[in-house]
């Protein structure tokens, strides 16, 4: 599969995904957030005083 036949994600509808996990937090929806972290999340990394997260997801806008 090439790179334009991906399904791109936009700034908006990546917006709405991190405000939709944002309820499941709020909620302690343990398997949602396990579904995310598998789907979007390629790695943390915890800084002293700082975390960086990598998602897995290509932006296209």
């Amino acid at each position: 599969m090439s790179k334009s036949e991906k399904a791109a994600i936009t700034e908006e509808s990546l917006r709405q995904l991190l405000s939709q996990m944002g309820d499941h937090v709020a909620k302690r929806d343990i398997p949602e957030i396990k579904k995310f972290i598998v789907s979007y999340v390629e790695k943390v990394i915890v800084y002293e005083k700082h975390v960086e997260v990598i998602f897995k997801v290509p932006l296209w806008v």
